[in-house]
């Protein structure tokens, strides 16, 4: 308890001394900056002896003047030197996801887009954001291959620019018994394996022989692979087709027949 005194002058110049009490409870308010709960002000700055910043509903005086947010209540409570108390206190339901520079919420790499708005990226324990311009390298020139998918022969790789239309080279395979009927598409993925490429409509990318082309490469700049298509000339030619088989037992079955009514013959007579 502090006494202050006060001293009155009368007309008469006699001087008396009166005393009042300091029984003014101090105050303090509490905000959430960023991702810390902080001590905004406090009261009566000149008499406060103690003051504190903690989860706990009881009174602890531990001078911090900014803690880690999560979710619950923050209390912050105060002193003065007459033994007076105060506390403010501040609800966290709900927390914002932070995301650094360098990872978002799902730990991948943040980009931005030229001339992207960015909201909610903040850089921890810094202040401030630098942003690394990030090149890609421009394809002018790309190759394209031709596969005989089964057939014989060889064709070079051929050359072409990007942005300029081109023709396909004349097909140099072939293959027995099966006329060639154009090119499909493929690349390789990350891991090697050969994948149809396909457009923006998933529908997969054939060509004619000698037909135009433009920017024939993968999404990624991928170099394409032409695999030669083959149709069959001939619908009876290989072991493997069933009219061949069909075809076989019926002339095998009439020419056995036909010997079993040679024979009957020749033993009636």
């Amino acid at each position: 308890m502090i006494i202050n005194p006060t001293f009155i002058i009368n007309a008469d110049e006699k001087s008396n001394i009166s005393v009042s009490l300091d029984s003014v409870s101090p105050t303090c308010t509490l905000k959430v900056v960023e991702d810390e709960v902080m001590f905004l002000s406090k009261s009566d700055n000149i008499n406060i002896l103690e003051f504190g910043l903690t989860k706990s509903s009881k009174e602890e005086y531990n001078n911090l003047t900014k803690i880690k947010i999560s979710k619950g209540t923050f209390y912050g409570y105060v002193k003065d030197t007459a033994g007076n108390t105060g506390y403010y206190s501040i609800e966290v339901d709900d927390l914002v996801q932070k995301y650094t520079c360098s990872k978002d919420a799902n730990g991948k790499e943040f980009e931005f887009e030229d001339k992207a708005q960015i909201n909610n990226v903040f850089v921890e324990d810094v202040g401030w954001l630098v942003i690394v311009a990030k090149w890609e390298k421009i394809v002018k020139d790309y190759i394209i291959h031709f596969d005989s998918n089964g057939g014989t022969g060889t064709m070079n790789d051929q050359k072409a620019s990007m942005d300029s239309k081109g023709k396909l080279n004349n097909n140099e395979f072939s293959k027995k018994d099966y006329r060639f009927i154009g090119w499909k598409a493929y690349i390789k993925d990350i891991n090697g394996n050969t994948i149809e490429l396909k457009d923006e409509s998933g529908k997969e990318i054939t060509f004619k022989n000698k037909e135009e082309f433009i920017n024939l490469y993968g999404p990624n700049y991928e170099e394409v692979t032409l695999f030669a298509q083959w149709e069959i000339i001939n619908p009876l030619t290989g072991l493997n087709n069933p009219v061949v088989w069909i075809l076989a037992v019926t002339f095998i079955s009439i020419v056995v027949r036909k010997l079993l009514k040679n024979k009957e013959i020749k033993l009636k007579n």
